[in-house]
């Protein structure tokens, strides 16, 4: 029994190959695995940590926003975000913005802030003028320089 024939010791080491390529095998999937494994913990750390983003508009009591009343949340913020592409493309193409367009941004609170954002483009001590020009409006003092040169009349 002790004699073994060339092509039982050829099979015995090519059995032992395989058995050494695949415990190499099996301890690269191991680590393999550990890697994913600490993967996926980072992945649902940064998956909570954007859930609680997009989640912070909550009710008083703590239940979250509807999907209606998050659209209403995010209007400003889409509406901001389009007209600060359209500004940044006359930018690019005309070196400044219409004078449309930045009035267009400046018809929400957020929207002059992002203009306020953007150095010498709006003037730090310039002051937003809203509702219609009367008597009793502050807009008529802040307008009557103008007056007094014929701009308005």
């Amino acid at each position: 029994m002790e004699n073994k024939t060339k092509k039982e010791t050829k099979k015995e080491v090519k059995v032992e190959k395989v058995q050494q390529a695949l415990s190499r095998i099996q301890q690269e999937l191991k680590k393999d695995w550990e890697l994913c494994e600490t993967e996926l913990k980072e992945l649902l750390e940064i998956q909570d940590m954007l859930y609680a983003q997009a989640e912070r508009y909550t009710h008083e009591d703590g239940t979250p926003y509807t999907d209606d009343e998050m659209f209403e949340a995010n209007a400003e913020l889409e509406f901001v975000t389009m007209a600060a592409k359209e500004i940044q493309a006359s930018i690019i193409a005309h070196g400044r913005p219409t004078p449309t367009q930045v009035r267009w941004l400046m018809s929400c609170p957020k929207g002059e802030e992002f203009l306020r954002a953007i150095p010498n483009l709006v003037p730090e001590d310039m002051k937003l003028l809203t509702g219609l020009v009367s008597k009793e409006s502050n807009l008529y003092e802040l307008l009557s320089p103008y007056k007094e040169r014929n701009i308005l009349r």
